[in-house]
């Protein structure tokens, strides 16, 4: 894993995205916050979900709707920041898989074709705070349309990135 001190030290703009989900209440939330090459926030958001199932799946979710944001926003270079491990391994080592987790990896290297130049990092847990609590606002949101583009009460403007 690369130091987290230098995730955007290649110039490019950054999503981070994260995933909030109680299948015992079948709550579920994706979140993420884009990033330009300086870091300064260009965008939160974040979507309820129906409860997804699994947590690759969920985090899946999370980072098809950062891309789709980026992709809105006029972005065609991208870094995709994940604290999930798994998310990450499976996005790099992408093969054609026809399970439930597998579709949404090959929904989001559909999504990744209009991106020129990108690449997926695992980040400490510390670095997405703004993330997941952009994803439990989602999960609890009352309707299932995605937000985007707000600051609520300046939380993401904080610290997003914690370095």
């Amino acid at each position: 894993m690369r130091p987290h001190t230098d995730l955007l030290a290649n110039g490019r703009p950054a999503v981070l995205i994260d995933v909030c989900f109680n299948e015992e209440e079948g709550r579920a939330g994706v979140g993420f916050v884009i990033l330009d090459q300086n870091r300064n926030t260009l965008a939160p958001g974040g979507r309820r979900i129906p409860c997804p199932g699994n947590v690759l799946k969920a985090e899946g979710r999370a980072a098809m709707e950062g891309i789709k944001a980026a992709r809105f926003l006029g972005l065609d270079r991208l870094d995709i920041l994940s604290d999930s491990s798994d998310l990450v391994l499976a996005i790099k080592r992408h093969r054609q898989l026809w399970n439930p987790g597998g579709l949404v990896i090959n929904e989001i290297h559909s999504d990744l074709v209009n991106i020129l130049e990108w690449d997926i990092t695992h980040v400490p847990r510390s670095c997405n705070k703004a993330t997941h609590e952009a994803a439990k606002r989602a999960s609890h949101s009352p309707v299932p349309q995605a937000w985007f583009g707000i600051d609520f009460f300046g939380w993401v403007s904080s610290g997003v990135l914690e370095l």
